[in-house]
């Protein structure tokens, strides 16, 4: 009982000599000649409960592993959105590799770590085609034409490209509107300072246009 409160490593490392101090405790006690019965009785007994704290503890160093892996996924998650490339590749490659190393635990099935690879990439680049959408929808649509969001759905893609466009269209619009305004000062301006000069050369006086 006392190993069933114990770290699998704990565990591991103090089993061996703890077996063996109370398998000599024990033996000593009983009549000699029985002693060799009772032996192989503890043996059989201790290395039950072996197995079964060896199931436990592999459960658990599962657990942690599968822990871990949901954390940095998270982590690589969260971090999607301030990005850029090279740091998106370091992460996915570390990331991949972790998942590699649950496989060959035994902690993952390789159609498991797959999946969550799989995923995982389209988070990301769900993340920085959204993210695209906001500062740069002309390079999202160029991005898409690129196949560089290839590893998200059809639909949410073609979303994506048509609000990319309409984002252009509106960006386009407002800087018509601005031309425009600014067009508008300009004559009005220009034309400001023509009766200016008009109304100082009636007066007969030089004009001085301002700096």
């Amino acid at each position: 009982l006392e190993f069933d409160q114990l770290r699998p490593e704990a565990a591991d490392q103090q089993w061996g000599p703890r077996m063996q101090d109370l398998r000599a405790e024990y033996v000593h006690r009983v009549d000699p000649k029985i002693q060799e019965d009772v032996g192989f009785a503890f043996d059989e007994l201790s290395n039950r409960h072996a197995a079964g704290l060896g199931r436990q503890g592999m459960a658990v160093r599962q657990g942690r592993a599968r822990v871990q892996l949901d954390e940095y996924q998270r982590g690589i998650e969260q971090a999607a959105p301030a990005m850029d490339q090279d740091t998106e590749l370091a992460m996915l490659e570390q990331y991949a590799d972790s998942l590699a190393d649950a496989v060959d635990q035994g902690i993952l099935t390789p159609e498991q770590a797959r999946d969550q690879m799989l995923r995982t990439q389209q988070t990301v680049q769900q993340t920085r085609a959204l993210r695209l959408l906001d500062t740069a929808p002309a390079s999202l649509v160029q991005s898409i034409d690129e196949g560089a969001n290839n590893l998200i759905e059809p639909p949410p893609v073609e979303s994506l490209r048509a609000r990319a466009r309409s984002a252009i269209a509106q960006q386009n619009s407002a800087t018509e509107r601005e031309l425009e305004r600014q067009e508008k000062e300009r004559e009005t301006a220009v034309g400001d300072e023509l009766r200016t000069m008009r109304d100082v050369a009636r007066e007969g006086r030089t004009y001085a246009p301002e700096a």
